[in-house]
């Protein structure tokens, strides 16, 4: 079993694992749904079966072909034909006569055909090693295309709790808001701040109620979106709130990109076409088949001359033959130099193509790992940054409450807290999404559910 099929098998079982430390609706849950029911993996799976199958029937080549057939024909006493051809079998009327006869009576015939082409050159064997390259090529198509919507559906789970956080964050503004109104009012009823204050904090208020707004539209996107994934089965989505709150740990994370699912569908489907090309340089080599024949028929004509329709059903005479054929196709051979031509170019496409795949991995891996060590110095250090938007914006409450502050400070340090706010779930997101990125680069999802 190669490597990347363990891989995949250890993911399966976290996710069992994982299925029961979480809701039904829990990340692993839901990324292991759309194994058996999001439709491009299920034409995937299909693309496999008839990969298997076509593996199937080149297997079968070596087998002989057997015909049976059974005739019954009426025709004129100068048909002296009567063996089995293939699955074709001639009834005879016969026996021979000396002077042409158009009386016709029944005659039938029943016969066995063999057919075996126990040497081919090497063309079957280049044929089955390509059918099972296919195969192989499917399975890890197959398996790439799996983590790659598995990939997804976390990457719009944890959007989706960046969202709803964010949402809190603008809620919580709404009410931060209709509270500095009220204290607006109150101040402009003491006679310590203008009516302008109050003016202005209305529009906040309704600025506030619109952002809020704004921000559910982008819950119900990514909701939407999440859905997409799972199908109508799945009715209600409750994001896990570990995510917020916890960092992953992983920080030398070994880099298998020569690994990864798709660099080894690439390296099947370049094994594919080598044998495509080796079938080409075979095209014109012969055929060569065995075949036998056992055969019986009958005829209404007897030899004395006289006619017993009777007799024509009665399988009396038997043949048999065996032989060996040897044939070329001209035609094949004439066309062996074009074919050869195509075969080697789609072999010399496949090679560029796994050069660009493995070229754009690397960059995406260089990508994602500096994006994940800076997540994670970024997401330690906020809490600094929180804690002092956080004691700036009630330091200037005070200030307003004191007649110290105007309108315009306390505004400017509202939003820098909101702001600040805005970022404090996204950069433990950043950092779960930097890591996703870089399970998906390497092919192998468990690094990045291993953490949870």
């Amino acid at each position: 079993m190669s490597q990347m099929i363990k891989k995949g098998l250890l993911f399966c079982s976290l996710c069992l694992k994982m299925t029961s430390a979480y809701s039904q609706e829990g990340l692993v849950s839901l990324m292991k749904y759309t194994e058996n029911n999001y439709p491009e993996i299920l034409a995937k799976q299909a693309e496999l079966n008839m990969a298997r199958s076509s593996l199937d029937m080149k297997k079968d080549n070596f087998l002989p072909d057997v015909d049976v057939s059974y005739d019954v024909n009426y025709a004129t006493a100068n048909n002296v034909t009567g063996m089995n051809n293939s699955s074709t079998s001639i009834g005879i009327s016969g026996p021979p006569v000396q002077d042409p006869s158009y009386d016709g009576s029944i005659g039938s015939s029943a016969g066995i055909y063999m057919k075996w082409s126990p040497y081919t050159f090497g063309k079957r064997n280049a044929m089955v090693k390509g059918a099972n390259n296919l195969v192989e090529m499917k399975e890890y198509e197959l398996l790439d295309k799996q983590i790659q919507i598995q990939g997804s559906v976390a990457f719009y789970y944890l959007e989706l709790i960046r969202a709803e956080k964010q949402l809190d964050v603008m809620r919580n503004n709404v009410e931060r808001n209709e509270f500095l109104l009220k204290k607006s009012i109150r101040l402009y009823d003491e006679g310590l701040v203008s009516e302008v204050d109050r003016f202005k904090f209305q529009g906040e208020l309704a600025k506030a109620k619109r952002e809020a707004m704004e921000i559910s539209k982008i819950v119900d996107s990514n909701y939407t979106r999440l859905v997409s994934f799972l199908g109508s089965k799945v009715d209600s989505i409750e994001p896990e709130k570990f995510f917020v709150k916890s960092l992953p740990n992983s920080r030398n994370i070994k880099s298998d990109i020569i690994n990864s699912p798709s660099i080894i569908a690439s390296d099947k489907s370049i094994l594919y076409h080598s044998q495509q090309v080796k079938i080409a340089k075979k095209s014109w080599t012969p055929d060569i088949e065995l075949w036998s024949m056992f055969g019986s028929r009958g005829s209404g004509f007897m030899y004395d001359g006289t006619v017993d329709p009777s007799h024509g059903f009665q399988l009396s005479y038997t043949n048999y033959g065996v032989g060996l054929q040897l044939s070329l196709s001209l035609s094949d051979f004439l066309k062996k130099k074009n074919r050869i031509s195509y075969e080697s170019f789609a072999l010399e496409q496949e090679l560029q193509e796994k050069e660009l795949l493995l070229n754009n991995l690397q960059l995406r891996d260089r990508v994602a790992r500096s994006k994940y060590r800076k997540s994670i110095v970024i997401a330690k250090g906020f809490p600094i940054e929180y804690e002092a938007y956080l004691k700036a914006y009630n330091t200037t409450l005070l200030q307003y409450e004191n007649g110290l502050s105007d309108y315009t400070e306390l505004i400017a340090s509202q939003y820098d807290l909101l702001n600040v706010e805005m970022q404090k779930n996204s950069v433990y997101i950043n950092a779960w999404q930097a890591l996703l990125e870089l399970s998906l680069v390497q092919g192998d999802l468990s690094i990045f559910t291993i953490e949870f």
